[in-house]
């Protein structure tokens, strides 16, 4: 498991599993692999201090319509791959459900239920502790993308006021719109 953590640059879970490793070699005695262990933890901590990580991507999934009842109404939150766009993402969706409908980043929120519709948008994960400005920028990022649970997304709308400004800017507005999902990212279930 630790080989795909590294693999896939999610340090933090790997330190995770060490410090677990540790915990059990040294209540079996076993002090030569406890040290091994303890390497390791210096080798991701090293890491994360020192190399720069890009980004994962995060994509809100709506499904709407005619789909089985794993997937029928019901939204999903995906991490992808560091710097995937949604143009990728888009055509990632659109060969496993070939037959929907994918729509990305509408405004409206309402899917017909007569026939297959995706909506994809893109979310960004947000985490209290990646706030902190006395952090260097390496560790800022790692708490920002490790155990994300919470994410939003902003949506565009025009006022409701009834008198139009000259200036069209004065009457968008911006909606942020929060999601907190069940588990964390990242994660070892797969949904795609």
């Amino acid at each position: 498991a630790v080989q795909h953590f590294d693999r896939s640059l999610c340090w933090e879970q790997a330190i995770d599993l060490y410090k677990d490793l540790v915990t059990y070699h040294e209540a079996q005695d076993e002090y030569e692999e406890a040290s091994k262990d303890h390497r390791q933890l210096g080798y991701y901590f090293h890491k994360i201090a020192t190399e720069y990580r890009h980004p994962p991507s995060y994509f809100r999934v709506k499904f709407g319509g005619d789909f089985h009842s794993d997937v029928k109404d019901k939204e999903f939150v995906y991490r992808c791959k560091p710097m995937e766009n949604m143009h990728d993402f888009r055509e990632h969706i659109e060969a496993i459900y070939p037959e929907a409908e994918v729509l990305l980043r509408s405004d409206r929120d309402s899917i017909t239920a007569s026939n297959m519709q995706i909506r994809i948008s893109k979310v960004q994960p947000y985490s209290a502790d990646s706030e902190d400005w006395h952090m260097p920028a390496s560790v800022k990022m790692s708490h920002a993308y490790s155990n994300v649970r919470s994410f939003y997304y902003v949506k565009s709308r025009k006022s409701i006021r009834r008198q139009r400004s000259a200036n069209e800017f004065l009457d968008l507005w911006v909606e942020r719109h929060n999601i907190k999902v069940a588990g964390a990212f990242p994660s070892m279930h797969r949904r795609l």
